[in-house]
């Protein structure tokens, strides 16, 4: 554990109204036990997306605000449309203006539908987040889990491929899984 390398990480959730019911009960308890998988030096954001992009915690270490994380994240609820562009839009700024460059840099985020609500396009998040150069194996990588039916799995197989990241394709029953197999990559 003294050798694993820090990792900073950014969850981005989609808290739209097509999460309602079963989606967003087995989201919540699924984000809370991939939470208590990361060691407390890790450093964690999660925000939240619907109409807007909201902050639930700043990037910091895990430990000092566990417990106070694991709350918020219980108590999400679901409304709006989906902003999922501008959601890894922040969740990626975000992360190159706080993140450390020698930490594991990566994204992880669920959706379960198509952007109908964001201010940027796919072409100006793939002109952003794209790996490009000699600093492409240091670059962030984006995980993208496709919730339910309705998800945009190719958007969300884009997303994650350009950085080197992979995509995931979930249900409220294999949810658990699906964060266990993204932990074993910090």
């Amino acid at each position: 554990e003294q050798t694993k390398k820090p990792v900073d990480l950014v969850i981005a959730i989609d808290t739209s109204n097509s999460m309602n019911g079963r989606k967003i009960a087995a989201a919540r308890t699924s984000l809370v036990d991939f939470i208590n998988l990361l060691d407390d030096r890790d450093r964690l954001q999660v925000i939240g997306f619907s109409t807007d992009v909201f902050t639930m915690t700043p990037l910091s270490e895990l430990g000092e605000k566990r417990s106070d994380i694991t709350t918020r994240v219980s108590a999400i609820i679901e409304s709006g449309n989906t902003s999922l562009y501008d959601a890894v839009d922040q969740a990626y700024n975000d992360l190159l203006a706080n993140g450390d460059p020698r930490h594991i840099r990566a994204i992880v985020v669920l959706s379960d539908g198509m952007d109908t609500a964001s201010n940027h396009s796919l072409g100006e998040i793939e002109n952003l987040i794209g790996a490009r150069g000699e600093d492409s194996g240091e670059s962030i990588k984006l995980f993208t889990i496709a919730y339910g039916d309705d998800a945009d799995l190719d958007v969300l197989k884009t997303l994650a491929e350009i950085t080197g990241g992979r995509q995931y394709i979930s249900d409220p029953d294999t949810i658990y899984k699906i964060y266990s197999e993204i932990a074993t990559f910090f």
